[in-house]
């Protein structure tokens, strides 16, 4: 189990621990080259909650439109359904 102290870092304040942690975070916007995504692919591959910030927050966006991969399936499925009947 870990278990985090109340941190104060060298300005004093409460959340000094949380600056430590978060400050080599990927950060919005951030360009990764080729082995720094394998590496990040890899060292998520190895979290219980790869998904989620330390803060529980999501941490990945959706590619996909659902709706529309959904309705492209419905449509190859009606095509196949008809020429297979």
């Amino acid at each position: 189990m870990l278990v985090l102290v109340h941190y104060k870092g060298a300005s004093g304040g409460g959340h000094g621990l949380c600056r430590v942690l978060l400050s080599g975070a990927i950060k919005f916007g951030e360009r990764l080259n080729r082995s720094q995504c394998v590496q990040l692919i890899e060292q998520l591959s190895a979290c219980q909650l790869p998904f989620q910030c330390a803060h529980g927050r999501p941490a990945l966006i959706p590619v996909l439109d659902l709706q529309l991969v959904t309705s492209a399936f419905s449509y190859v499925v009606s095509i196949y359904l008809r020429h297979n009947n």
